[in-house]
């Protein structure tokens, strides 16, 4: 049977397990050896022979109508070597301080304590504007952002930094991906901020070890 995902549900095999997101709550479920077809990120049908399975997942209300609509979904962006330069290197301009602190103003007002919801509401939004793709000035602006984040305020929550970066590369018309991923056993999510193949806001090694559930 084929196992429409609800518009804010989100999953992916992980190993031989199936991880689903619930966007509206931010809450994750996990179940084990599950009994599917591979799932990757960006897809919104499980395909399974397991009736318990879509009795749960329907008792949870994470199932839709075949012809509901929800968030558009992408595949995860492919992973290269981090290729960003060394921290802080060529950074003097008075601007580009500027709109780094206007950013970070912004999104706090936009982001903390905001439902899990409504974060993912507004990387979609970002992820629909139209923007450039200068990977050059993303590593920059990144860099820029990593020699302040000490002074981040709440930096060690990973959506809100990714967010937060977002903003400022959004505020030089600069493409990004927000992708959040997941690892079991034991069990993690993470999220990261991504420039065409190169991660921006962590290292390839870490998010390496995460299997992509959301890009946005």
């Amino acid at each position: 049977m084929r196992l429409k995902l609800a518009p804010y549900a989100f999953a992916a095999s992980c190993a031989e397990d199936l991880v689903i997101l619930d966007g509206q709550s931010g809450s994750y479920l996990c179940v084990p050896d599950a009994q599917i077809a591979p799932i990757a990120c960006g897809d919104d049908v499980i395909v399974t022979d397991d009736n318990d399975l879509a009795l749960g997942l329907a008792e949870l209300r994470l199932l839709s109508e075949p012809r509901s609509h929800g968030f558009r979904r992408r595949p995860a962006p492919p992973l290269s070597l981090d290729r960003s330069s060394d921290l802080g290197a060529g950074f003097s301009r008075a601007e580009e301080w500027r709109g780094l602190f206007q950013a970070l103003a912004a999104s706090r007002k936009a982001y903390w304590r905001r439902p899990f919801a409504d974060l993912l509401a507004a990387a979609a939004a970002a992820s629909a504007a139209r923007q450039g793709h200068d990977l050059a000035a993303a590593e920059r602006t990144a860099d820029l952002f990593k020699t302040v984040l000490p002074w981040v305020p709440f930096q060690g929550d990973c959506l809100y930094r990714s967010l937060v970066l977002r903003t400022l590369l959004a505020q030089e018309a600069i493409a990004a991906t927000l992708v959040i991923g997941v690892q079991t056993w034991p069990f993690e999510a993470h999220a990261w901020l991504q420039a065409a193949d190169v991660v921006l806001d962590d290292s390839f090694d870490h998010v390496s070890g995460f299997t992509p559930l959301v890009a946005l």
